[in-house]
């Protein structure tokens, strides 16, 4: 029952509500590794300003290595967030990521972990993956950014990780999305 998948309400506190915590969606997606269920969908339920992640599970003679990856756009700076599979002994993978974010999301973005992103073993700060809170625009709020989507995407995928499902996180109308992926073993 003391289980704290997220970071929780955050009454007084500058920490988001209801923010994935790293440590604790890795320990999961290897729990369910070692019982031989790999995530294959995450459907995403909620209303009246809630979201409930879901992940649909397969069950498997062998599963490959799993990673999650967050965002963070409804705060300053906009964050991106890995952890789990080997994202941190993969220097290159970091490395593509920021040139893919810095060129996309401009010179600001940074490679760095703050007090906030312990649980994760990579982190990005001042990134633009979404539309942010657009107010005082006609923009739609947290739409996102299709080519910085795309580019992340394509570095992960040439690494061999391949997009599984994207869940929802947050509480009274924030909403944390996260992308889950398994590592896609080469074929001799």
């Amino acid at each position: 029952r003391n289980v704290h998948i997220t970071t929780g309400m955050q009454p007084f506190s500058f920490r988001v509500a209801y923010f994935p915590r790293g440590d604790s969606m890795k320990t999961v997606l290897k729990t369910w590794a070692e019982e031989g269920f790999q995530v294959v969908g995450c459907p995403n339920f909620g209303g009246m300003l809630d979201s409930w992640p879901t992940f649909v599970l397969e069950k498997r003679s062998s599963v490959s290595d799993q990673l999650f990856l967050a965002v963070k756009d409804d705060n300053i700076p906009g964050k991106m967030a890995l952890v789990g599979g080997s994202v941190g002994g993969d220097a290159s993978m970091a490395t593509e990521l920021l040139d893919v974010l810095t060129t996309l999301c401009g010179p600001e973005a940074v490679q760095k972990l703050d007090d906030y992103d312990q649980t994760y073993e990579l982190a990005f700060r001042n990134t633009v993956i979404t539309t942010g809170h657009a107010t005082f625009t006609l923009s739609k709020p947290y739409w996102p950014h299709g080519f910085v989507i795309e580019m992340v995407l394509q570095v992960m995928y040439k690494k061999g990780w391949k997009a599984a499902g994207g869940p929802n996180f947050g509480d009274d109308g924030n909403t944390w999305p996260g992308i889950i992926f398994y590592k896609e073993e080469a074929i001799m």
